[in-house]
């Protein structure tokens, strides 16, 4: 009998389940990895910031009905080398993600403004290329490659009237392909795929604006200066479904890694207008929330045998909203996630972060940092100065509707040499606005 080697993969396996994604619960635990570099610039934290980021809606559907506006057309990829900390060849996390929408105020004679978006992303982890060897010596009889993929089709719609709101679904098709399992003549093979779906809503809320809930008229300082303050509130559920995922016996597959996210955020800065000149000269973000993994495990006597079960919880698992979002206290049972941002100009963004976790759920406790570079701010000082003078008719659509920006954020343990210390995420994301 002719056993293949696969032992780089179980290692791999190993290190995702146990010390990378929160107490090991579940399968796939690749779609625990936070997608883009934004958020993880911010500690991981997503679901209730408001972002134009167009990988956001990976972790949140209802980031798109929020980046809609008067529609638009985006692109975003993220690239990461996976577990920095251990340098393991050919091991890499990519995302990437299209969407658009459009207005339908723009199509039907409606009040509140209404918008619809439809995307498409892909969440990618490469395990690498392995050898197969049998029992007859070392001689390669073979090889595979190793990978995890899952491709989501999401749907959201938006809506402003005093409040913005939007709300968002996802269906999922993911795919898990960690090498042949079994003998020579069982040939059976290590695959597997399974449909989930997630939804998440997310709600702004303007106290002080151009137009609030308390107020029609914008709220200026002198004559030049809009301050604004909007709160906002998210929540996403990931992973859903009664599905489970099996590689060889479909009556013994493991769960997916159903996941809860609730937060909240605030939105502070200003707006400068004069004459033809209008810019942004700063932002401040700030969000904190919750997560939690909603895979509870136990043990069923069977016979004289214990044998290990697992179903899934409902709700929002063990969070407190109150006690852990408003509050900010720390719960040993589940994910505490926080982050800031300060933006200038609209040209340059400085983000930073804190990710904690109870030694019994992962003990993943890391603090992030990271910065966006954008087109935007530079467009908005030229078109202020430039496009009343220029004839220039595509220059000035670029102006107006175009922007580029590079993204980069860095991971940092508190653990000395654990995998994920020094990770770094990079992204370029290419919108255009209509």
């Amino acid at each position: 009998m002719f056993l293949r080697t696969i032992t780089v993969i179980f290692l791999i396996g190993i290190i995702i389940s146990n010390i990378s994604f929160a107490q090991g619960e579940a399968a796939v635990p690749f779609l625990l990895i936070s997608p883009y570099a934004q958020s993880n610039g911010m500690g991981e934290t997503s679901v209730a910031v408001t972002t134009g980021d167009p990988l956001a809606m990976i972790t949140n559907p209802a980031h798109l009905g929020m980046q809609i506006g008067n529609g638009r057309f985006a692109f975003g990829y993220n690239h990461s080398d996976w577990f920095a900390g251990i340098n393991i060849k050919d091991l890499y996390y990519r995302t990437y993600a299209v969407n658009g929408g459009i207005r339908l105020n723009d199509l039907f004679d409606i009040a509140p403004v209404l918008t619809l978006g439809a995307g498409y992303s892909r969440v990618h982890i490469n395990l690498g290329k392995h050898t197969i060897t049998d029992a007859a010596g070392p001689e390669p009889r073979g090889a595979y490659k190793s990978y995890e993929t899952s491709d989501q089709f999401t749907i959201s719609a938006g809506f402003d009237y005093l409040i913005k709101a939007s709300v968002g679904v996802s269906f999922k098709q993911i795919y898990s392909k960690l090498g042949p399992f079994g003998t020579e003549q069982e040939a059976v093979g290590g695959e597997a795929r399974v449909n989930s779906y997630d939804y998440g809503v997310l709600v702004s809320i303007p106290v002080i604006g151009e137009k609030t809930l308390f107020n029609d008229e914008p709220f200026r300082i002198g004559e030049s200066l809009l301050p604004y303050f909007d709160l906002n509130f998210g929540m996403a559920m990931n992973n859903l479904g009664d599905k489970k995922i099996a590689y060889i016996d479909g009556d013994l597959g493991d769960p997916l890694p159903r996941y809860a996210r609730i937060g909240i955020g605030l939105n502070v800065g200003f707006h400068f207008e004069r004459e033809e000149t209008a810019v942004h000269p700063l932002s401040i973000k700030w969000t904190r929330e919750a997560n939690d993994i909603l895979v509870q495990r136990y043990s069923l006597i069977s016979g004289y045998y214990e044998e290990p079960g697992w179903k899934y919880r409902s709700g929002l698992g063990d969070i407190n909203f109150f006690n852990e979002v408003i509050l900010g206290e720390t719960n040993p049972e589940s994910i505490m996630k926080t982050g800031w941002e300060i933006g200038i100009l609209e040209f340059l963004y400085i983000r930073r972060g804190r990710f904690e976790e109870a030694v019994h759920r992962g003990n993943r406790n890391f603090s992030t940092n990271g910065y966006t570079v954008r087109f935007a701010g530079i467009a908005n000082l030229l078109r202020s100065n430039t496009t009343p003078k220029s004839n220039n008719s595509v220059f000035v659509f670029i102006l107006n509707h175009f922007d580029i920006q590079y993204n980069q954020s860095n991971l940092n343990t508190d653990e000395a040499h654990h995998p994920l210390d020094k990770t770094r995420f990079k992204s370029v994301n290419v919108i255009l606005q209509l």
